[in-house]
């Protein structure tokens, strides 16, 4: 009679059987994802298929897997399954679509249960590669709502508002993971919601809008305006480049899975949005925005090269030390570049009374009530108010 299989070895072989299964399916998902790929090559799916079929078939795996890997695991089969019935000629001859139109189908409908499995087995303690494909709905979520927190910060808000503002949606952000943790239900429903704009391993992890809350409220207490506003859109803007060029075209490596292409496209986009934002909103001539742009751009860039995931997120690293190394810049050559006094915004001097009479449908009616930014702060006379005694009067390096 052959000696039983003890539990640990039982469990080793559970796991390296489903971390070997998620590197096949995590590695056909990056080349769905790649345009050379996707025009080149038609995706095989029969060995991962076969193997995806055989795991469920393992009796180590249906005994010493959770059940919650297990049924992820049925449905990552039944979406294979589905890939292939839409990819095959029912007649049996060659496959009725051309190589680009069978990688979407296999990226459209294998995508989501792989999260899903990804998340299962992170919180088991399994290693699972990342598989961060693009998503537009994603990155023009985070681009809208940086640029949105940007223009809020100059033209709206005082430093003691941002203060409010973004630790409160700091705790409500932080909360909500709270739930997420304790509630499946809650879990479900927050991204049956916000499935189009979450990324592989967020149903079991912390949200990286919960990361970016957290570096809002932090930029918001320790740098000025300008630094905060160039380091939002850093991240609002440079990395969801990075992440499109990367994914589609990054063929160069240059650290981990960071790619030359990708990152080139970081610096070009956020220098190009850092020039627009202080032509428009700040007083300063050609050398200090060109010198601040390329500061903001470069450092960027590298702290998202380099960000120490899974260590620290870089929806958090990224913007604190963009703003890091502009402040540092102000301070230490802003006389060289023609703002030795740090930048000063337009809506502190400008004529917003005679830009605004201009305008129609009663727009200036409205810049010119709202701007330049409340001198008391936007939460006076509210239950709010008794919290700007208890804050800093500017930001730490301001």
């Amino acid at each position: 009679m052959a000696p039983m299989a003890s539990p640990s070895r039982e469990r080793k072989q559970m796991k390296s059987t489903l971390e070997d299964l998620a590197q096949h399916l995590s590695k056909i998902l990056k080349d769905a994802s790649k345009i050379r790929v996707r025009r080149s090559t038609a995706p095989d799916l029969t060995p991962i298929q076969c193997k995806v079929e055989a795991s469920l078939e393992t009796k180590v795996i249906l005994a010493t897997a959770p059940e919650g890997i297990v049924s992820a695991l049925k449905d990552v089969a039944a979406a294979m399954r589905k890939v292939v019935r839409m990819n095959r000629d029912p007649s049996g001859g060659p496959p009725p679509l051309n190589n680009p139109d069978m990688w979407r189908n296999l990226e459209a409908v294998l995508l989501e249960p792989f999260e899903e499995l990804a998340g299962r087995m992170r919180t088991a303690g399994l290693h699972v590669p990342q598989v961060r494909n693009f998503k537009l709905a994603r990155s023009l979520y985070h681009s809208a709502s940086s640029l949105l927190v940007v223009l809020c910060g100059e033209l709206l808000w005082t430093s003691r508002d941002m203060m409010v503002v973004s630790a409160t949606a700091c705790a409500c952000a932080w909360f909500s993971e709270y739930l997420k943790l304790r509630s499946e239900g809650f879990r479900r429903f927050m991204f049956s919601l916000l499935g189009a704009i979450s990324r592989d391993g967020e149903q079991h992890n912390v949200n990286s809008a919960t990361w970016y809350m957290s570096a809002l409220m932090c930029l918001s207490f320790l740098f000025g305006k300008l630094p905060s506003g160039l380091g939002a859109l850093a991240l609002g803007v440079g990395d969801p480049a990075a992440a499109l060029v990367g994914s589609k075209l990054g063929s160069i490596k240059v650290y981990g899975k960071k790619t030359m292409e990708g990152s080139g496209a970081f610096v070009l986009v956020s220098f190009a949005f850092s020039v627009g934002y202080m032509r428009g909103l700040y007083q300063l001539e050609w050398p200090a925005v060109l010198s601040l742009a390329a500061v903001a751009a470069v450092s960027g860039s590298i702290a998202e090269l380099f960000c120490p995931v899974p260590t620290v997120d870089d929806n958090l690293f990224v913007p604190l030390a963009t703003a890091a190394a502009v402040s540092y810049f102000l301070h230490s050559f802003g006389g060289a570049v023609g703002c030795p006094g740090g930048a000063t915004p337009y809506s502190e001097v400008f004529d917003w009374a005679g830009v605004g009479a201009q305008l129609p449908w009663g727009l200036g009616a409205l810049l010119y009530n709202r701007l330049p930014p409340p001198g008391p702060g936007i939460f006076k006379g509210t239950w709010l108010e008794f919290i700007y005694p208890h804050l800093p009067e500017a930001p730490l390096f301001a």
